[in-house]
């Protein structure tokens, strides 16, 4: 059955097919890797944020109060 599947979906790639296969994998490892990071940097401010919601939340501190590091208006 798996190979019935595969049937008329696959071809034969030359060598210039493969090269841009390859190299537009590549950059799109790189954008990946990237999109991380940023994830990455953002967590602990995230986690800073949700941390200053629950306590605004549980009490009637005005929204001035909130840690302004890194956050736009």
């Amino acid at each position: 059955m798996a190979e019935l599947a595969a049937i008329g979906k696959f071809h034969e790639v030359d060598d210039a097919e493969a090269d841009g296969v390859i190299e537009a994998s590549s950059h799109a490892i790189l954008h990946n890797e990237a999109f991380g990071r940023v994830i990455r940097n953002m967590y602990g401010r995230l986690q800073v944020l949700e941390r200053e919601i629950a306590e605004l939340k549980t009490s009637n501190k005005p929204k001035v109060e909130m840690s302004k590091r890194g956050v736009s208006p």
